[in-house]
């Protein structure tokens, strides 16, 4: 995963349509694994920064399908925590679909209560959120001084 990041980043012209052709399918199952971690999580969260980096347009198509590998995967064999996390680089490369990814989740919140939460764990520890300077005051996050 890291030397095609390093492609991604290096060449992003030749080596995006190729990546998104041969190995995204195959990449967002490896994501929500649980026994993706360490050294092997890391490689996938700089594929995922590379991925958005080479082609802005892909991350509005990567969390989508992130999540429905998630939902459609035995409960056993899904790490929501590595989900979350692969969500929050996307976002992190991606700044403008913050928003809009925040108020997608937050609306499925009771329904999916557990990949919300370990998605907001991951969006929430994640530097991205210090930016963003509305989120913490939202009336949807339940520790801003405005939720009801």
């Amino acid at each position: 995963m890291a030397i095609i990041a390093l492609l991604l980043r290096l060449s992003p012209s030749i080596t995006f349509p190729l990546v998104e052709r041969e190995f995204l399918k195959d990449v967002s199952v490896i994501s929500c694994s649980p026994l993706a971690s360490g050294v092997a999580l890391e490689s996938l969260l700089s594929f995922y920064g590379s991925l958005v980096e080479a082609d802005m347009q892909i991350a509005s198509h990567v969390i989508p399908n992130l999540v429905a590998v998630a939902e459609k995967a035995p409960k056993s064999e899904v790490s929501y925590s590595n989900v979350a996390k692969c969500v929050a680089e996307v976002i992190k490369s991606q700044q403008g679909i913050a928003a809009g990814t925040i108020s997608e989740f937050t609306r499925h919140l009771k329904v999916r209560l557990w990949f919300s939460f370990f998605f907001f764990y991951g969006f929430l520890t994640h530097p991205i959120v210090t930016e963003i300077k509305d989120f913490k005051h939202s009336p949807r996050f339940p520790g801003s001084r405005r939720a009801g």
